[in-house]
């Protein structure tokens, strides 16, 4: 078997550089419809989430390999084709669950249609934390040395 050490600081700092990544994403989308204005059925809307999406996963790579999981690994191109797979992996099964909730929530419980989005995204996104920090810990970021250490 495979020994991971999983610890708690760890936990928290990607937690915390989550946080950090979230708010860049949102920061760079809104600075781009400031800059450029943005309309109720925008076509450029799905444009500027992929850029402040892609500047806010650049950003978490890097914070993540560096501070979180303190990777020493010179391929950096392999992490990060790595660290795509997993993120995005994680973005399909963030929307899948979310628009779940959304859905057989309010046959649940007749809450309104923000309450229920705002659920599905929470529960998303509480799901996809854990299934992001599994990934990169033993996918991504997990040295040689650790992966050599074999247990009984």
């Amino acid at each position: 078997m495979i020994k991971h050490n999983f610890s708690l600081p760890e936990f928290l700092k990607f937690t915390a550089a989550g946080v950090l990544n979230t708010a860049i994403d949102f920061a760079v989308l809104n600075l781009l419809i400031q800059l450029f204005g943005l309309g109720i059925g925008d076509v450029r809307y799905p444009i500027f989430k992929i850029i402040s999406f892609v500047i806010a996963v650049t950003n978490s790579f890097f914070v993540n390999k560096f501070w979180v999981f303190r990777s020493k690994t010179l391929d950096t191109a392999e992490e990060m084709t790595k660290f795509l797979s997993v993120s995005l992996i994680g973005l399909l099964l963030n929307t899948a669950i979310s628009s779940y909730i959304f859905k057989i929530g309010p046959e649940i419980v007749p809450w309104s249609e923000t309450a229920w989005v705002n659920i599905g995204a929470l529960v998303g996104t509480i799901f996809v934390l854990g299934w992001n920090f599994v990934g990169y810990k033993l996918f991504v970021f997990s040295s040689s040395k650790e992966k050599a250490v074999i247990t009984k």
